[in-house]
């Protein structure tokens, strides 16, 4: 588990972060079109998304603890446009 720690003026905040491994998946798709002879004009999709994992952190303002714990998960779009030469 690595810890960061940030200190302030009557406050100190620590995040926990420890490795998790969350079940993740991608989809992709994508058209291509031939301009000429060899050459392409492409575009894709893909989607990516994470199950729900956890960011916890603790703080101590004027003395008093707190401790917040966060939910979350990551997903993404993401759209390629490019021009591919095949030799």
């Amino acid at each position: 588990m690595d810890k960061q720690i940030l200190s302030g003026v009557n406050q100190t905040r620590e995040m926990e972060i420890e490795d998790q491994y969350v079940f993740a998946w991608k989809l992709t798709g994508g058209l291509s079109y031939e301009m000429y002879e060899n050459t392409h004009l492409f575009a894709d999709y893909t989607y990516f998304q994470t199950a729900d994992f956890d960011v916890k952190q603790k703080s101590t303002v004027s003395g008093i603890p707190f401790q917040n714990t966060l939910e979350t998960n990551l997903s993404t779009h993401m759209i390629g446009l490019g021009l591919r030469y095949d030799f």
